[in-house]
């Protein structure tokens, strides 16, 4: 065999190796990721647009089907921004909240449970909601309903994520609830939600910094699939 055939049984190798196969989930849910960022980088004029990408992808790498993403506004007043999976009434009821830092650090209210680094898991057993925020559930008739098996995600339940910036301040927050199959979400989940809210950070401060100016040129090298 030739150098140059050497050579060439090498490349093909190195492609086989790295290109061929079959694509895991954990694989797919990184290009994900990375097709998320390269969609938010060419949108950071327009925060709105990033957040339903993100609440896109949140739907689609997860099992939630209930997604609430929240900002802190201009005022200081915290905010929900988008919201993906609710109905209509609920969508409307939370529309018309406004939380202060008070409320984002009520443990009282609010009380729940450390399930990561930036995240905190709620239990309907704690009714995690003040009287009169009911109606921002999908099915407040169910409230309270007693939960069969401990992993059961029942209606009551949510997932709260934080958003920090670089100076640990809150810049908004993911509000994550029910599933479709009706479990408690994986470790794995957690950890790429965790992971896309670090994300959405960096697009937030981008975003608001970029303000007018124009978008980064983000663009894939030849051959990138």
């Amino acid at each position: 065999m030739s150098a140059k055939e050497k050579d060439i049984r090498q490349e093909l190798f190195v492609k086989q190796f790295y290109l061929g196969g079959t694509v895991s989930d954990e694989e797919r849910t990184i290009s994900d990721i990375e097709r998320f960022l390269e969609r938010s980088l060419k949108l950071s004029g327009q925060l709105n647009a990033v957040l339903g990408e993100t609440a896109r992808l949140i739907h689609k790498i997860s099992a939630f089907t209930e997604i609430a993403i929240g900002l802190k506004d201009d005022d200081g007043m915290f905010r929900y921004h988008e919201m993906l999976g609710f109905r209509k009434e609920a969508i409307d009821a939370r529309k018309r909240i406004a939380y202060n830092e008070r409320d984002m650090a009520d443990g009282v209210s609010y009380r729940a449970i450390k399930s990561g680094r930036y995240s905190q898991f709620h239990l309907s057993e704690f009714e995690p909601f003040k009287p009169g925020e009911e109606d921002t559930y999908n099915r407040p008739e169910l409230l309270g309903r007693p939960r069969t098996n401990h992993d059961d995600m029942v209606e009551g339940d949510y997932l709260d994520i934080y958003i920090y910036g670089a100076q640990r301040e809150i810049l908004g927050w993911l509000e994550l609830s029910g599933t479709r199959h009706g479990k408690f979400p994986t470790r794995r989940d957690l950890l790429n939600l965790e992971l896309i809210a670090s994300c959405l950070a960096l697009l937030i401060t981008y975003s608001r910094k970029l303000k007018g100016r124009q978008p980064f040129s983000f663009s894939r090298p030849p051959g990138y699939r």
